[in-house]
């Protein structure tokens, strides 16, 4: 099983705006819940709390969206994880929600309420800068919901139980944890598009601003290289 030492200034992102991360589960806490959509963020959220905090429990929830196929690219998440760490046995993700919910910004609240967990993880994070140039949705194209202002993302902010360690991350800061912790394979797994269930259309926001984060570190997607050949 792949175990890194925790270090004591965990940095990612490009030379020109690198960043402090905090990856590491309180002493205090011997279990955590994980929301795993299968995801660049959340898949990356969960093999780094897994492997730099080995001898705590993670739980993991899915919420089975049907629109984008979530609980299948989650499924081949906790099933790659399982298969680099070679733990043996294949961790299931618990359900919650329902196959109609838009996101999982509901369900997690739900799961902080029950209190099951004093801690339950989510890997939301920056949106992109403003003036990138593709069409954004209404509801993400303000000063606050993109991270412009100190309110960004205000319903994942002063959450009693929620952590949210990428919160103050862009996505290419996330694509780098990827390759400090050498987990690059573990990216051929995860789904960002939101107008297929399989594969990636490259036309919607989610699939532009994966793109866009490879760029920002002058690499490229890997799914991309295979979409081509």
């Amino acid at each position: 099983m792949r175990r890194y030492p925790y270090p004591d200034n965990f940095v990612v992102g490009p030379h020109w705006d690198k960043r402090l991360i905090d990856l590491k589960i309180p002493d205090d806490v011997d279990e955590v819940a994980v929301m795993v959509s299968g995801g660049m963020d959340s898949a990356i959220l969960f093999y780094a709390l897994k492997v730099l905090n080995p001898t705590k429990k993670i739980k993991t929830f899915c919420v089975p969206r049907e629109v984008d196929n979530s609980l299948q690219h989650s499924l081949n998440v906790h099933k790659k994880i399982s298969s680099m760490l070679d733990t043996g046995y294949f961790q299931q993700p618990e359900l919650i929600g329902d196959i109609d919910s838009k996101d999982s910004t509901n369900p997690t609240s739900v799961l902080i309420k029950s209190k099951r967990f004093k801690l339950v993880y989510d890997g939301v994070n920056h949106q992109v800068p403003l003036g990138f140039d593709f069409d954004i949705p209404d509801e993400f194209n303000t000063l606050q919901s993109r991270g412009m202002a100190d309110g960004q993302r205000p319903w994942r902010l002063n959450v009693p139980g929620l952590v949210t360690p990428f919160l103050h991350l862009y996505k290419y800061h996330v694509i780098d944890l990827y390759y400090r912790l050498d987990a690059e394979e573990l990216i051929n797994v995860t789904h960002s598009c939101t107008a297929t269930k399989e594969g990636h259309c490259y036309d919607c926001m989610w699939c532009h601003e994966r793109q866009w984060a490879f760029k920002q570190l002058n690499l490229v997607d890997p799914l991309l290289k295979t979409t081509s050949n």
